[in-house]
């Protein structure tokens, strides 16, 4: 007698469905969080973003698609890695801030990928800007070219 896949499965969801469901989850617990943020550039051009690259030295996965969510951070001074992406453009720079428990952040910047760009943080919980304007410069800024 053949025996197919979906009752197997049919047994292992209502184990999927509670498995872990009494375990706290990081996200859950994180209080302070840090986002990037896009300049809406019209509709014939590209929108320019900046994302949060990398946090102390750890990169985040797959950073450029994920640069409007929240990204946990613990309260403190860290080191921010931040990225940007414009068309075939592409650039870096790093700065140290200091973050707030309980507070949502976002990386605001102005510019052009010719002129270079200033970045800061600006605190979404206040509505201030916390932070200085940190300059990336026109030497940190390339065109990257996709290889076949």
């Amino acid at each position: 007698m053949k025996t197919g896949l979906l009752p197997f499965l049919l047994m292992m969801l209502p184990l999927q469905a509670f498995a872990g469901a009494d375990v706290a989850s990081p996200i859950a617990q994180c209080t302070t969080s840090l986002k990037g943020s896009k300049i809406e550039a019209g509709a014939l051009l590209v929108d320019p973003i900046m994302f949060v690259a990398a946090v102390d030295g750890t990169k985040i996965e797959r950073a450029k698609k994920k640069w409007d969510v929240g990204l946990c951070v613990q309260p403190g001074e860290r080191q921010i890695d931040i990225g940007f992406l414009q068309a075939q453009y592409i650039g870096n720079a790093a700065a140290t801030y200091e973050f707030l428990e309980g507070h949502s952040y976002e990386v605001a910047f102005r510019g052009t990928w010719r002129t270079g760009f200033v970045f800061w943080l600006r605190d979404l919980t206040t509505g201030e800007d916390v932070t200085t304007e940190t300059p990336m410069p026109r030497e940190n800024v390339s065109m990257f070219r996709f290889r076949p």
